[in-house]
């Protein structure tokens, strides 16, 4: 008896029908199968491909970071430099301020002032320091009179006090007030302060008033090469800015 239900069964499979069904079941799980593998590499394939492209930006930001750095160091160096040349002026002055009755100055003799607003900048090293007397001492100069290191100085107490709006009007009164196709040495006011104004105004999210002033050195200087490394340096930071 049971031979002859297992006779049957095996008729039974031997059947067109059953064996196309169960080949046509077979291929398709085989497709499925093959298709989940091609799906894996592709998504392994993305992956990688995202990481690359992370790892790319990754690389970019730390070269970035590097070179902030250094322009960083130059920076700090060159208001030394900029504070011992303030203190050794001092030195050849001793000039007294001449105020009126009133109260008011006369614009023609200011150099007591400018000297006043160099002395308490300096007193703590040439460095500078003394940030808000400072802008105290600068305020009582007219508009009009300030020379361009008072405005480095008052864009400089500006920055270091967190005022930016301050600091990008101040070097920017600088750098249109020097102006000139001169060529611009590396650590002279009008350059410090390109540089000063380009902080500033990253500070305040205006990326393109930042590239502006090393674009405005470069159109009086085009070879100038530090304004050319930091325009440079400063687009690459945009850029990842805006892909952020």
């Amino acid at each position: 008896m049971h031979d002859a239900a297992g006779a049957d069964y095996i008729r039974s499979l031997l059947k067109t029908g059953i064996e196309v069904d169960f080949r046509e079941s077979c291929e398709r799980s085989l497709q499925w199968a093959l298709g989940s593998i091609e799906r894996q590499r592709e998504r392994e394939k993305r992956e990688a491909a995202e990481e690359a492209r992370l790892e790319l930006r990754r690389e970019e930001e730390r070269a970035a970071v590097q070179e902030s750095l250094e322009r960083k160091k130059e920076y700090e160096a060159d208001f030394s430099n900029f504070g011992r040349g303030l203190q050794a002026a001092l030195l050849e002055t001793a000039a007294t301020a001449h105020v009126d009755a009133d109260g008011t100055v006369d614009t023609d003799d200011v150099a007591p002032l400018i000297a006043d607003v160099m002395r308490t900048f300096t007193a703590q090293g040439p460095q500078g320091g003394d940030w808000n007397a400072t802008i105290q001492s600068i305020r009582k100069i007219p508009m009009g009179s300030k020379s361009v290191e008072v405005l480095l100085v008052e864009a400089r107490c500006h920055e270091m006090l967190g005022h930016h709006k301050e600091a990008l009007s101040a070097s920017g009164s600088l750098v249109k007030q020097a102006a000139s196709h001169e060529p611009w040495i590396n650590d002279s006011p009008r350059m410090m302060a390109a540089t000063l104004g380009a902080n500033a105004a990253m500070q305040l999210g205006l990326s393109e008033n930042a590239l502006s002033f090393y674009q405005l050195v470069l159109k009086f200087d085009p070879e100038q090469p530090r304004a050319r490394v930091q325009y440079r340096g400063l687009k690459k930071v945009v850029k990842l800015m805006n892909k952020a």
